[in-house]
């Protein structure tokens, strides 16, 4: 039998009282609750992308400076350990290496004191005021936590909290008059790039804040073609060009977990689809 439980402390408490056998969504503050009760507890690595978009069409964030002053700004590590224990396996690109068409490039350092200097060159006199539209889908301890760290820098992002719906229209505005940056999750449950970087970053796209003639060139043919190794290098190329552009910083994939009772034995998927009879047994 499955129940909708929408509460997550309602989905916890049914597991810990044994009448409920599996959970969807546990957060990563119930998995020591959950193991302490001799319960088991099975962390799937999803291949939804956690990130901060940087409007690179409008604004003050068209600047590159600006830009490159946020990532530097940005401690993942330090958001990571301190909200999630340091479960998040951190990303350098907006891809997972199940991903197809998944390369490296190296981290963003942490060097606060470099961003500081980006801002002052911006011609901002040491600070910088962003508007930062966020949905109330997403977490908001997270935003607040990237909050902080900017404010440590000299940028004050002003968070609009809207609803899923409001943030997802104010996001496809035309003129990309939406705001600076914003946390933003994308998955596509197909593991290729092209579901990924096409729609977040071909200039003709409704979710693109980001225009670059060789970009598109590139996700174009890397859309059409059959070659796998044209496709590989292609998209190696784009995510070396937006990580070198500080198009976006890129957080982590998205762990989701679940929680079960003992004779449970589950295998999550990443694209996080759920199937009865293939993922979940039972013994007596």
């Amino acid at each position: 039998m499955f129940r909708v439980v929408p509460t997550g402390a309602t989905r916890l408490a049914d597991l810990l009282s044994g009448q409920a056998d599996l959970i969807f969504q546990a957060s990563p503050d119930d998995v020591p609750q959950i193991e302490s009760h001799g319960l088991r507890v099975f962390p799937s690595t999803t291949e939804r992308i956690a990130m901060v978009v940087l409007n690179a069409l409008d604004g003050a964030t068209k600047n590159k400076d600006v830009r490159e002053a946020i990532a530097l700004a940005i401690d993942r590590q330090a958001i990571d350990q301190s909200l999630y224990g340091g479960r998040e396996p951190l990303t350098n690109v907006v891809l997972m290496p199940q991903h197809f068409g998944y390369s490296t490039v190296p981290p963003y350092p942490h060097d606060p004191a470099k961003a500081k200097q980006l801002v002052a060159s911006a011609g901002t006199s040491g600070s910088l005021e962003l508007q930062w539209p966020a949905s109330t889908s997403f977490p908001s301890n997270v935003m607040q936590a990237i909050q902080s760290q900017l404010q440590d820098v000299g940028i004050t992002a002003r968070i609009q909290t809207l609803d899923g719906a409001t943030f997802l229209k104010t996001w496809q505005r035309p003129d990309r008059q939406w705001g600076n940056l914003a946390y933003f999750q994308w998955s596509c449950a197909c593991l290729d790039a092209d579901g990924v970087l096409n729609p977040v970053f071909h200039s003709g796209s409704i979710w693109s804040s980001y225009a670059n003639p060789e970009v598109d060139k590139l996700l174009d043919e890397a859309g059409s073609s059959l070659n796998p190794a044209v496709r590989r290098a292609d998209y190696a190329r784009i995510n070396r060009i937006l990580h070198d552009d500080y198009a976006v910083v890129p957080l982590w994939p998205i762990v989701r977990f679940y929680g079960g009772a003992t004779r449970v034995a589950f295998t999550p998927r990443s694209d996080e689809m759920f199937y009865v009879f293939d993922g979940v047994k039972l013994s007596q």
